[in-house]
């Protein structure tokens, strides 16, 4: 199984160890988000009113956890790197072909399901509270705009 993030187009080895280098860069930015949310949490308590010991526990886990999964996929980065016959496995697995099409058709369906969620959310819950209203309006304006901006870049490169 790929992840929502892979399918990787490297023809050799060397290629794909560049790929995992330029992927444990993304991972250090997921160890960092998970670090700001973590201490955004802690402090959250002084700098806002009314914030419950659950949310401040929800996001410090919430935080722990990206930056957990952020190292620990750092770190199996480099030990498929350091494992020659890992290494060849894992990239005729990530440029298969037919893995490259389950997982594309597999974030589509996950696409049209958090649409349709943004959407009930908007109608139902969005009905009575203005904030909620306005996210997810704002959801829905970021998703559209990052589409048209990544195909336009993806028809220019491929």
């Amino acid at each position: 199984m790929l992840g929502i993030f892979s399918g990787l187009d490297a023809k050799t080895d060397k290629e794909y160890i560049l790929e995992k280098k330029r992927e444990n860069k993304e991972y250090l930015l997921l160890i960092i988000f998970g670090v700001i949310c973590l201490v955004h949490s802690v402090f959250a308590r002084e700098l806002y009113d009314g914030i419950s010991k659950d949310n401040v526990f929800i996001y410090s886990a919430f935080g722990i956890f990206l930056a957990v999964a952020g190292l620990w996929s750092i770190v199996n980065n480099r030990r498929v790197v350091k494992n020659e016959e890992r290494l060849k496995k894992e990239r005729i697995e990530h440029t298969d072909e037919r893995n490259k099409k389950i997982s594309i058709r597999a974030s589509r369906i996950s696409l049209r399901i958090l649409i349709i969620c943004i959407f009930l959310i908007y109608t139902f819950k969005g009905i009575k509270d203005p904030e909620t209203r306005d996210m997810m309006s704002s959801l829905c304006l970021i998703l559209v705009i990052s589409y048209f901006v990544s195909y336009k870049i993806l028809e220019r490169k491929i």
